[in-house]
């Protein structure tokens, strides 16, 4: 007869016992969720999620008080993340206590004392969507999974080298020893950062904060998938950040410098993330390229080529097809200008995708190329700093999706300039996409500002041509 198993403890349990649904196919136990439910319980939790979400934070409370059920619902710490945050009463007056509960309630009454209870443990009650994002918080990061790591390393390559062998192949590269004369790396820690942001907010997740909130929302935090901060008007709040950090030589030549400051688009940001924060598969929408900085932590990184679909993905439209051998790019973009989207599978994935892989550690940068979609995660506790990099490679890509998809911008690119060619793009259906050949011999200042309207509409009013023209 084995030994008995060593009970559970409770640190690994969810605070309300919650459990995945599959647990209840070997219960003997009563549903406390169908039970408490009542007529309710024809709907799944999902649906049921929604329209607790349009309830007020005083209803959410009172329902908490009906029964078992109610109360692991209308405790769901999303609910009580988006009361904070999505309030505008509340924005910028929040700290973040312990839960998003907890600083709601702090926050909305601040005269009363709120003491820490322990939450009510609820027996024989089963939620796939209440107990996920807990179980992806808590479970641990493994080492083999971090040390993967399938990207080219280079250290010392020349810029022609680089050039040749990653840009123009449109493959991402991981550079070593290439900002090791910042300042950025000596001066940019949590303290630092907080002394420069004082009396500024930074945006985490579209949302304004002070960064001193933001610190301590990160140390606390229990989030599935942490706040981020990802701000672009780093510099203007804090000016002597700009100056700890030069521009890499693989990287001097920036084409939307013609356009004059004023007309630039928005080019750099600042990162920052506690361990899980970071984003999911995503492409640039502008077909330009990137390159990242890790300052201090480690960011992890997965990529796949323009010819993969990456998983948990689908699209409407045909996958091009594979790339022939030694080439990662030269391949169309979808019609959609925008991030991949989370859509109902249409096209199954491709077989054997593959799997580019990277861990970049402080003091290293990463070229994420065109087309290219990309998953990242913060390992730990990280700050990161991100450019987009404007080359004529990735002009002649973007040039080759953007303006061309229409037969008749090929005559308005050269006779009305880039604000007509923007209006006829807000009028053209995807439907009548076509490949024709591009001709870029045209005035540089005129190709990028064709580009930078097609891209940045928001950077130009289309009543007049752009300055630069």
């Amino acid at each position: 007869m084995g030994s008995p198993k060593a009970p559970v403890s409770q640190a690994t349990q969810h605070p309300h016992n919650v459990q995945p649904w599959g647990n209840y196919l070997f219960a003997q136990g009563k549903d406390t969720r169908n039970a408490g439910l009542g007529r309710l319980r024809a709907l799944d939790d999902e649906f049921l999620m929604q329209v607790l979400a349009l309830l007020p934070a005083e209803t959410l409370g009172r329902l908490a008080c009906v029964n078992r059920a109610f109360y692991c619902f209308s405790n769901h710490e999303d609910l009580w993340r988006a009361l904070t945050l999505e309030a505008p009463e509340l924005e910028g007056k929040w700290r973040f206590k312990n839960t998003w509960q907890q600083t709601y309630l702090k926050a909305s009454l601040p005269i009363h004392n709120f003491h820490r209870k322990h939450p009510l443990r609820v027996q024989g009650f089963y939620s796939d969507l209440l107990y996920q994002p807990w179980h992806c918080t808590t479970v641990p990061l493994h080492s083999s999974w971090l040390k993967r790591d399938t990207i080219d390393r280079r250290t010392g390559l020349s810029v022609e080298d680089f050039k040749q062998q990653y840009e123009l192949p449109n493959k991402p590269v991981i550079l070593q020893n290439t900002i090791d004369d910042w300042p950025a790396l000596l001066n940019w820690n949590s303290k630092y950062l907080k002394k420069v942001f004082k009396g500024n907010t930074i945006l985490a997740g579209d949302y304004p904060m002070g960064f001193d909130n933001f610190l301590a929302y990160s140390q606390r935090s229990r989030d599935e998938m942490p706040l981020y901060l990802f701000d672009k008007h780093f510099a203007s709040k804090a000016p002597q950040l700009a100056a700890d950090y030069k521009v890499p030589k693989y990287f001097d030549e920036d084409l939307f410098s013609v356009l004059g400051e004023a007309g630039r688009p928005d080019f750099r940001w600042l990162i920052m993330g506690p361990p899980r924060s970071g984003s999911t598969f995503h492409k640039d929408p502008n077909a330009t390229s990137a390159w990242n900085a890790v300052v201090t932590g480690s960011k992890k990184w997965i990529m796949y080529p323009p010819s993969a679909l990456p998983p948990g993905q689908a699209t409407l439209l045909p996958i091009p097809p594979p790339p022939p051998p030694g080439l990662f790019h030269r391949q169309l973009p979808s019609c959609n200008p925008f991030p991949l989207l989370i859509l109902p599978r249409t096209l199954p994935p491709p077989t054997s995708p593959p799997h580019p892989f990277c861990v970049r550690s402080s003091g290293s940068v990463v070229l994420v190329e065109p087309h290219i979609a990309s998953l990242l995660t913060l390992a730990q506790m990280s700050i990161c700093f991100s450019i987009m990099h404007s080359c004529t490679t990735c002009l002649s890509m973007c040039l080759s999706f953007r303006i061309c998809i229409h037969p008749t911008l090929h005559s308005l690119m050269t006779t009305n300039g880039a604000c007509h060619v923007m209006s006829c793009l807000e009028s053209c259906p995807c439907s009548e996409i076509c490949c024709m050949p591009v001709h870029l011999a045209l005035p540089m200042k005129l190709a990028i500002a064709v580009f930078t309207a097609c891209c940045f509409p928001e950077s130009y009013a289309c009543q007049s041509p752009p300055a630069c023209l």
